[in-house]
């Protein structure tokens, strides 16, 4: 069973109920993250889901989410989605063309790809929260 917070998208349950039972539940209010399962060992797992522009608008803030939910399971996992790539001294974000398969500059954001790498390291080293980007 994977339980997944009431704000989350309503294509959540589409793709992650195909294979396993979900429930939505207002995880985010309970201190959990977006999404929270119990591994084959009945060790507990959470996931914490964010667009690019949340991240790199407000390391602080996320950082700061993530260190009140991660005690909350056995292990916590940052998922960002979209597409940041290193530009300059900063990062640029591409936003998805409506109905296509087609992406555009969104975004420069003031934020050093080294940084963003150094922080993400810092999540690992001291709170055990792995980042993938999807």
């Amino acid at each position: 069973m994977i339980l997944i917070d009431s704000n989350e998208p309503a294509e959540a349950d589409a793709l992650l109920g195909q294979p396993h039972k979900v429930s939505r539940q207002p995880l985010n209010q309970q201190g959990l993250a977006d999404y929270f399962f119990f591994g084959c060992n009945g060790d507990t797992n959470q996931t914490e889901r964010k667009q690019w522009p949340e991240v790199l608008g407000g390391l602080d803030d996320v950082e700061e989410q993530l260190r009140r939910e991660y005690t909350q399971a056995d292990r916590t996992i940052l998922l960002t989605e979209g597409i940041a790539v290193p530009y300059g001294l900063g990062m640029l974000t591409f936003k998805k063309a409506q109905g296509k398969e087609l992406y555009y500059k969104d975004r420069f954001w003031n934020q050093s790809y080294s940084g963003l790498v150094a922080w993400e390291w810092q999540l690992w080293i001291q709170y055990g929260i792995v980042c993938v980007h999807t």
